[in-house]
């Protein structure tokens, strides 16, 4: 992905209060200042440091300053209510997809997030959003897509999916999603939550479809992400070279080691899942699934913790939730400046991004969040976000700037 901006005309100066920048190393006192330079960090020091620049200077100070979270799971496309009639997807129109995900970019620039991975949805929509908010019709963070899910005929995800079948076809599915332009592809390896005839076990392609996606996108040096909650497919998956893992509600202990030790990265979504158990109008016979799949949760998120598997966050379809995310981590026992790494610089690295985004330093992307609180005594604060900066330039923040389940 080539990173675009349009660079602000003058430098500024930035007081900030404390300073967390990302990397998992302690805060920086408050009366930090960072200066940027176009869309860039030029320096990082003691306010004192910087007495004789001239520059547009921005008071900070009364806010923890952070760096722009990494979004690495959201279906621009898609609403929480969603989930209610999601047989009901094939029958919105393409304007009113569109129309979610001017909604979403919104939302999610407001909870503080500067990137953003779309891991799929209905043909050319994601991509449409992107070329929106690079050239500035749309506000939002900047974008990576999938294009769309690649999945058997009523599979996971059929309803906005890529259907195809037998490993040529799979193949051919890449290279179309590729000539689409998808940065990443995405595959349906397991069943889903929401799925009538499969489950969170349950493996939907064959070995060979799976083989020979990841081949076909390695081969064109795409990585590969999968939906996969647990079951034989994620055996099947790792041998193929899976670089990131979805979900992986159901996985096992030794399952999370093996993916350690060939540095497979997991993206956490916790916050639709929890959100769905209470969802107005889900069918009752799907929300004891999700409660299951919630349960699974503190014991999921400890066993990666444990086995030492990089991980970062996804909001799904929780549109902006970050802090909801990171709460869990907290709650499973990562430290906060460990959960904040995994909202910023481990998505970063997840994306090969690391150079330009993820944490706070000299010579990367000016994307910052200012949040009201500490989050290192209470993560909720994460979400209290007051300020937002991406490539050097102030974005609008909505108040509330808590996404909604419309």
């Amino acid at each position: 992905m080539q990173v675009t901006f349009r660079p602000p005309p003058d430098d500024r100066l930035i007081l900030c209060g404390p300073l967390i920048d990302g990397t998992g190393a302690p805060a920086l006192p408050a009366g930090q200042m960072i200066h940027i330079r176009g869309d860039r960090i030029a320096a990082i020091g003691p306010a004192t440091a910087f007495e004789g620049v001239v520059a547009e200077r921005c008071d900070w100070s009364a806010f923890t300053v952070l760096p722009g979270y990494v979004d690495m799971h959201d279906h621009v496309h898609l609403r929480m209510a969603d989930l209610a009639r999601f047989e009901g997807l094939t029958r919105q129109s393409d304007a009113q997809l569109a129309l979610n995900g001017v909604e979403t970019c919104r939302i999610a620039l407001s909870g503080g997030i500067t990137t953003m991975r779309d891991m799929g949805g209905c043909t050319g929509i994601a991509a449409a959003v992107r070329a929106a908010v690079d050239d500035g019709r749309v506000t939002g963070p900047r974008m990576l897509i999938v294009g769309s899910a690649i999945t058997r005929t009523g599979g996971h995800g059929w309803q906005f999916g890529l259907e195809a079948d037998g490993a040529e076809g799979w193949r051919l599915a890449v290279r179309k999603l590729l000539k689409g332009g998808a940065d990443w592809i995405k595959l349906c390896v397991s069943g889903g939550i929401t799925d009538r005839d499969s489950g969170p076990e349950d493996t939907d392609p064959t070995r060979a479809e799976i083989a020979a996606a990841i081949d076909e996108a390695h081969r064109r040096g795409r990585k590969v992400s999968a939906h996969l909650y647990g079951g034989v497919g994620f055996d099947w998956a790792m041998e193929a070279g899976l670089d990131v893992l979805e979900h992986g509600l159901y996985l096992t202990a030794e399952q999370f080691r093996r993916m350690a030790h060939q540095g497979t990265g997991l993206i956490s979504t916790v916050g639709t899942i929890e959100a769905a158990t209470t969802l107005p109008g889900i069918a009752e016979a799907m929300r004891p699934k999700f409660q299951d799949a919630l349960d699974r949760v503190p014991g999921m998120l400890r066993d990666a913790r444990a086995a030492g598997v990089k991980i970062a966050l996804g909001t799904d379809m929780l549109h902006g939730r970050m802090d909801v995310e990171m709460t869990h981590l907290v709650a499973a026992g990562y430290s906060a400046l460990e959960t904040i790494r995994a909202a910023t610089l481990s998505g970063a690295e997840m994306l090969g991004l690391e150079d330009d985004l993820g944490s706070i330093a000299p010579g990367k992307l000016a994307d910052l969040v200012a949040v009201a609180g500490d989050p290192l005594t209470d993560i909720r604060a994460a979400g209290e976000v007051r300020r937002v900066m991406k490539g050097g330039v102030c974005m609008p923040v909505a108040r509330p700037a808590r996404a909604v389940i419309p």
